[in-house]
């Protein structure tokens, strides 16, 4: 009989196949976008962007290597036991989605030195103890021979739950059916005698990347249970903690952590990898070929700001930068420049007439330049005869003016934070980001803490101020810029090094004649006190002639080089400081929601909604709407009955006979709603002063 013929009438349902091979068939489909990513702004910022999240990989490897190599070491290290389970607690601080790197980083390794059983719970797929004993088992059973992405659970967490139990069915994800495999996988002699070789088996690591989210039933639920199959499976735990000790402390009771044989280990600290960031990939200029634009100095500091006093995100920080970027490539006209030097030279042949026109024609720092140059050359630029040949020379001498510059300033900002980063309270700050913009934000040497700077280096020893000047002659070294400075620091540390330190007496001085008797007998007074009022002024020993010399040659160098890039013309193109970027990086969560509740025509677009004036109310807007505009209008206090009464006119305004006593139950149940969801939105709470009033806790129409 065939599948589809039955005896009686019924439907038949036909599971659909893997969501592998969908995914396939989608994969062969032409992507609708392959016209939209031809355009060279596209491309470029793709290509930028792609470089970044390269180095940044990179990066995050690099710096997290010791603590990893750690963990691997006590997982591979680690004794079997029949009884605790060794457990590794990762302290990873506060930001969790930069942390989920971390442990993408710790499950490839483990993956690829220790063993290829690793399984990730995260705590939203891990409701109760029945989903995470599918979510491990369905993961070791599968032994999956790529690492395991837990990081599609932010974008996707349905594909990833398919592809979690595409090659295991969820009947046989149990801990029995573990056992089975595993014995399976590993087959022991039960000898007494081979029990006692104790011989190293492959190891099961579960990692919890997100402690605190997890339900603390679930934990010790889970953690019982695996304890009771540890003679038969070598389980290691590896928890990350974003806060401290103690939240292990306070969500494990000893009954559940004396199964646990527990070691620590410490991550660095979220200003690390952000330092790492910027000075490896913003303001390296060993880099700058690869990333060819310069952030502004508003825009950094908004971007360092974000970091340090909301939420010490390296993730979010990055996003900022790829979000400045794209509002760039896509605003900024002049943004086609903004590429790699080696094809500077093919975009700006790829230039037409008209592009040339509308870009540059009214830009008044590009007239100014233009306006300078010798008349006969300025004749052949203006003329398009020949295709704009001449325009577009200026243009890509310009351009290539600019990345010198670029190159020269991220040079010198190196060379002034080598110079002040560990001086007492440190005028310009310890790190790089904060020199850069320092630098950026003005002339530098009119600063007063440039000033501060020189005063204090003016005051430095000669080993210490011979230290720091082979710095810089390393950094210039590395570099290929600044090789004429490089040449004259190299003598003036010869001079330095070669000074002697002898120190004439303060007190002498040829300058100064002695005080006599006959001093006393003059009878003007100003001649006495005159002398008198003088400093002591000695003459300089060699050491502080040669420090005198190299810290005024210093100033030359960073009074040169130490411009702002919007000094230059078509700085436009690799200069992003647009700070209205802030509203959609930092975004504005009041202003979106009195705009919602004030204005739901806004986002709901729906005609009945449909304002005037701010200040009309509809009875066809959601009861929420209403009650919050009704609010407005109120003081400090707000009297129940009345905003009641309000409510209930604007709801119903037909019924003007009715009797102000009585409320229709509906309507009193829908205002009562709408207050309950403003009270948990934060706009008012109960009041002790008045039992039928509630406090008002907002002022202004937005933020």
């Amino acid at each position: 009989m065939e599948s589809t013929t039955s005896l009686s009438k019924g439907c038949f349902v036909f599971a659909p196949k893997s969501s592998k091979t969908k995914r396939k068939k989608r994969s062969e489909v032409k992507d609708e976008f392959d016209e939209y990513n031809s355009i060279s702004q596209v491309a470029q910022f793709t290509e930028i962007i792609s470089a970044i999240e390269k180095q940044l990989k990179e990066i995050n490897t690099n710096a997290s290597d010791e603590v990893l190599q750690e963990l691997v070491q006590f997982v591979s290290k680690c004794p079997n036991s029949d009884f605790a389970i060794p457990t590794a607690v990762l302290l990873t601080g506060v930001n969790l989605p930069d942390h989920r790197v971390l442990f993408q980083a710790l499950a490839d390794r483990l993956h690829k030195e220790t063993t290829k059983h690793v399984a990730v719970l995260l705590s939203s797929e891990c409701t109760n103890v029945k989903n995470t004993i599918e979510q491990f088992t369905s993961q070791f059973l599968k032994q999956s021979t790529t690492s395991i992405d837990f990081q599609m659970d932010i974008d996707d967490s349905d594909s990833e739950e398919e592809d979690v139990f595409d090659d295991v069915k969820r009947s046989q994800c149990t801990m029995p059916n573990l056992v089975s495999w595993y014995e399976e996988l590993t087959p022991q002699n039960d000898s007494p005698r081979k029990k006692t070789n104790n011989i190293p088996r492959e190891k099961l690591v579960i990692i919890v990347p997100d402690f605190e989210s997890f339900s603390t039933k679930v934990l010790q639920d889970v953690i019982l249970i695996l304890s009771g199959y540890l003679d038969r499976l070598p389980i290691v735990l590896v928890f990350g903690v974003a806060t401290s000790v103690k939240a292990l402390q306070s969500s494990l009771p000893h009954r559940i952590t004396s199964r646990m044989d527990v070691r620590m280990f410490q991550s660095k600290q979220s200003v690390h990898f952000l330092n790492k960031t910027v000075n490896e990939v913003l303001l390296s200029w060993q880099n700058s070929r690869t990333y060819p634009f310069l952030l502004g100095p508003k825009m950094f500091k908004l971007l360092t700001d974000v970091f340090i006093f909301y939420d010490f995100s390296v993730h979010g920080f990055v996003q900022g930068v790829k979000y400045c970027l794209m509002e760039h490539f896509y605003n900024n006209p002049l943004a086609r420049l903004c590429c790699s030097r080696e094809d500077l030279a093919e975009v700006v042949d790829e230039l037409k007439n008209e592009d040339l026109e509308q870009h540059f024609g009214n830009n008044k720092q590009f007239q100014a330049y233009v306006e300078k140059l010798p008349m006969q050359r300025m004749e052949k630029i203006l003329s398009f005869t020949n295709k704009g040949k001449y325009f577009k020379e200026l243009v890509l001498e310009m351009m290539n003016n600019l990345h010198i510059h670029k190159d020269n300033l991220l040079v010198a900002v190196w060379l002034l934070h080598t110079l002040v980063h560990d001086l007492p309270e440190a005028p310009l700050g310890k790190q790089v980001r904060e020199v850069y913009i320092e630098a950026m934000s003005g002339p530098t040497l009119e600063h007063p803490k440039f000033q501060r700077c020189f005063e204090l280096l003016n005051l430095m020893s000669k080993q210490d101020l011979v230290q720091k000047l082979t710095e810089i002659l390393d950094i210039l070294k590395e570099s290929e810029c600044l090789q004429v400075e490089r040449n004259k620091l190299t003598e003036l540390l010869k001079l330095l090094k070669s000074a002697g330190e002898t120190l004439k007496s303060p007190t002498a001085s040829p300058s100064k004649k002695p005080i006599t008797m006959d001093t006393f007998n003059r009878s003007d007074r100003a001649t006495f006190y005159m002398p008198l009022l003088k400093k002591n002024v000695r003459e300089e020993n060699e050491f502080e002639k040669a420090r005198s010399n190299l810290l005024s040659y210093l100033k030359e160098v960073f009074k040169t080089y130490l411009i702002s890039p919007t000094t230059l013309p078509l700085h436009e193109a690799v200069l992003i400081d647009n700070v209205s970027a802030k509203r959609h990086i930092i975004g504005a969560p009041r202003a979106a929601l009195h705009t919602a509740l004030n204005n739901p025509h806004h986002y709901l677009q729906c005609e009945c909604c449909k304002i005037s004036n701010n200040s009309e109310i509809l009875s066809t807007m959601p009861d929420i709407c209403i009650a919050y505009k009704l609010h407005l209008e109120s003081g400090a206090l707000i009297n129940m009955y009345d905003w009641l009464q309000s409510f209930v006119t604007i709801v119903s305004p037909g019924e003007e006979d009715r009797d102000e006593r009585k409320v229709d139950p509906a309507i009193q149940a829908r205002f009562t709603r709408a207050v309950t969801e403003l009270q948990f939105l934060g706009f008012i709470k109960g009041s002790k002063k008045k039992t039928d009033h509630v406090a008002r806790l907002t002022w202004g129409g937005t933020c």
